[in-house]
């Protein structure tokens, strides 16, 4: 079963209450999941849903995408998700949070031991948290999901995201489109499919990077010629890939058998 406001209107007073009616609502089960998207609500909203996670013992799901969440709902939410047994998706995204929500949610994961799908795109999640949660990452045995597009990623977290799939063998998808990757990152992302056969990876986004150039096309064509696991790959708007790349790939998906 699926709660759902019905009308954008939302307020955070209407918020708080049906927040703290999670407690009574599922503890006898009558529904899974709570889609709050773009309801316009704030940290009132938030932190009291926070606070109903703490001791929740049936949402399943837990959508807040397009609100107006600060990092003080994001580090409550993420210390909830430390004692929280049950939930399997929280979705933030298209919220106001920064590396501070991030470090904490890097903190959660190494606690929490049922999550499956974390969503932070669209966030300013910035290298500060990019590194601790790619190490999280790295440890995770239940994540099967992890999107942080667009969240002003560099180099640096993008090599220890690498690093933490040659290991992770659980995470099936993975979004990191539209953040500051060079071609470092994408020849590691490339060499990654190539080489490692226990890469649980079906579906990797990291398109709408306007640092990949060729280097990066032709590397991973040849990694899809090897791979086997891998099922959907974007590469949107990467404004620097040419025909070169685009014909490389071409030739390396008639081979390609996954």
């Amino acid at each position: 079963t699926t709660t759902t406001t019905t009308t954008n209107t939302t307020t955070d007073s209407a918020g708080i209450l049906l927040s703290h009616g999670l407690l009574l609502e599922y503890s006898n089960a009558t529904a899974r999941e709570l889609n709050l998207v773009d309801r316009n609500l704030h940290d009132e909203t938030g932190v009291a849903l926070a606070e109903a996670l703490e001791s929740n013992a049936a949402l399943e799901s837990l959508i807040l995408f397009i609100n107006r969440l600060t990092d003080l709902s994001g580090v409550a939410l993420a210390k909830a998700l430390e004692k929280n047994t049950v939930l399997r998706t929280l979705d933030v995204q298209y919220n106001y949070l920064s590396h501070v929500s991030g470090l904490a949610f890097a903190q959660a994961l190494r606690k929490n031991r049922v999550l499956q799908h974390l969503l932070l795109s669209h966030t300013r999640l910035q290298d500060k948290s990019g590194l601790p949660l790619a190490a999280a990452l790295k440890d995770s045995t239940t994540l099967l999901s992890f999107h942080a597009s667009r969240c002003y990623l560099t180099d640096a977290s993008g090599l220890a995201i690498v690093e933490a799939l040659e290991t992770n063998l659980v995470l099936k998808a993975l979004s990191v489109y539209g953040n500051e990757f060079t071609d470092t990152t994408g020849l590691a992302f490339a060499k990654l499919l190539e080489t490692n056969a226990n890469t649980a990876l079906e579906t990797l986004q990291i398109g709408e990077h306007k640092h990949f150039t060729d280097v990066t096309g032709l590397a991973l064509a040849k990694a899809l010629r090897a791979n086997r696991s891998l099922r959907s790959l974007s590469l949107d708007h990467c404004r620097n890939l040419t025909d070169v790349s685009g014909v490389a790939l071409a030739k390396a998906l008639e081979e390609n058998r996954s």
